[in-house]
């Protein structure tokens, strides 16, 4: 989203915390698996990769 107005945004010293992964699968009807955290499947997540 761009913002209008104020100063820009540093993102030169952002860190995005590593948490959870994207697994790839052996299956080709399900090539990746997204976990959480806690090493969870998400189901929302689940479920949009599962169409």
């Amino acid at each position: 989203m761009l913002e209008m107005g104020g100063s820009p945004r540093d993102l030169v010293a952002f860190v995005l915390p590593e948490s959870g992964g994207l697994v790839e699968m052996a299956d080709p009807d399900r090539p990746y698996m997204l976990l959480d955290a806690d090493g969870a499947v998400p189901a929302p997540v689940d479920e949009f990769f599962r169409l």
